[in-house]
C-alpha cells in the first residue's frame, strides 16, 4: 500500500466518521419543521383503532375473494386435516414396529453372548 493510499483511507474514515457523528444528533422533527411538515402524534385509542379498521377490511377482503363458501372450505380444510393425521398415525404405528423390532433382536442379540 503507498502512502497516498494509507493516507487517503485515513482520511476517509476520518471524514465518515464526522459525518456519522453530524447526522446521529440531527432531530427527525427538526429535519421535518424545515421543510415545513410535522410528525402527526397519535395516541393508543387511535392506534387500535386503525388496528380494528384494517382488521375488518382485511376479513371483508376474505369474504370476497375465498374460493369457495365458509361451509365448503370448512369441509375441504377437515378432510385434509383428517388426511395428514391418519398418515401421521400411520407413520407412528409403522415407527413403533420397527422399533419393537430391534429392540426385539437386540435382546436377543444379547442373551447370545
Amino acid at each position: 500500500m503507498t502512502t497516498r493510499s494509507f493516507l487517503m483511507s485515513i482520511g476517509t474514515s476520518l471524514a465518515s466518521r464526522k459525518i456519522a457523528q453530524a447526522l446521529a444528533e440531527v432531530d427527525l422533527d427538526d429535519v421535518l419543521d424545515r421543510m415545513g411538515l410535522t410528525r402527526k402524534r397519535t395516541t393508543p385509542l387511535e392506534n387500535l383503532a386503525y388496528f380494528g379498521l384494517g382488521a375488518l377490511a382485511g376479513a371483508g377482503a376474505a369474504l370476497l375473494f375465498a374460493p369457495a363458501p365458509g361451509r365448503e372450505l370448512r369441509a375441504t380444510a377437515r378432510e385434509r386435516l383428517d388426511r395428514l393425521a391418519a398418515a401421521a398415525n400411520e407413520r407412528m404405528h409403522e415407527a413403533g414396529a420397527k422399533g419393537s423390532a430391534i429392540l426385539s433382536r437386540a435382546s436377543e442379540g444379547t442373551r447370545h453372548d
